[in-house]
């Protein structure tokens, strides 16, 4: 389990939605630290021993919203652990692995948690449905947030690398288990 690139940036704009507390899930330690450098008001460990128990006393009782970014099964498992009776978790990692079992009952069907299927094309081109944004809506609230000074993305960036030099650093990165947030500088394309 854990946080990747995608619920990083999630941080700021959880922060500035007013969410709170905001609490941040990796194994890595250096993940954690980058996510408390981002704004989260905690980092845990998901293979601590009392990883769920702690979650859910900085709740106080549990997490109303959980949003599951690994799309591992064994992340969905614990996220469950940490949720509140009726919460909500965003589905948003990909669980493309069928072998894992959940026990239903116990973690989603009792407590009463409702599960959003939250993939990118699962969402509507154009509004279908009250409260349903689009990609569009999306695009243009980060864009604007970043024009206020509301959240700054730059932060999220841990090397900038020329364009030239892509194929490199994607050898690099799939060989990585932890790997950092890469930007390719468009300027000097040949």
């Amino acid at each position: 389990m854990g946080m990747g690139v995608l619920g990083l940036a999630a941080i700021p704009l959880l922060k500035t939605a007013g969410a709170a507390p905001i609490i941040a899930v990796d194994p890595a330690p250096e993940k954690r630290a980058k996510a408390l450098a981002s704004g989260a008001d905690y980092a845990l460990d998901p293979f601590a021993p009392d990883f769920a128990e702690t979650a859910k006393a900085l709740t106080n009782g549990g997490a109303k919203v959980g949003i599951e970014v690994t799309g591992i099964g064994a992340g969905l498992d614990g996220i469950l652990d940490c949720m509140a009776r009726f919460g909500r978790v965003a589905l948003l990692g990909c669980t493309r692995n069928k072998d894992f079992t959940i026990d239903y009952y116990m973690k989603v069907h009792g407590p009463g948690i409702t599960l959003i299927g939250a993939h990118t094309a699962a969402r509507p081109l154009y509004e279908s449905s009250d409260g349903w944004w689009t990609q569009s809506d999306d695009v243009k609230s980060i864009i604007k947030l970043t024009q206020f000074g509301r959240i700054k993305l730059s932060s999220l960036v841990d090397e900038v690398h020329s364009v030239n030099e892509a194929v490199e650093i994607f050898d690099r990165l799939k060989n990585e288990k932890v790997f950092p947030v890469v930007q390719l500088d468009w300027s000097d394309l040949k």
